[in-house]
């Protein structure tokens, strides 16, 4: 799992290498958020958690 997450990482930042640091640091922020959107809806289906309970 490790590994995995090493090798999306190293890929999504250097999809933004063409980009200004100021920029790459603003789409690294939204691709965080969107990425702990989409780790609550897992929880969510796996443990029929709300949004509340996660919080």
């Amino acid at each position: 799992m490790d590994e995995t997450i090493e090798i999306l990482s190293e890929k999504v930042l250097n999809s933004l290498s063409g980009w200004s640091f100021p920029e790459q640091s603003y789409m690294l922020g939204e691709i965080a958020e969107k990425l702990k959107g989409m780790a609550g809806e897992c929880l969510e289906l796996k443990y029929g958690l709300t949004d509340k309970e996660l919080e």
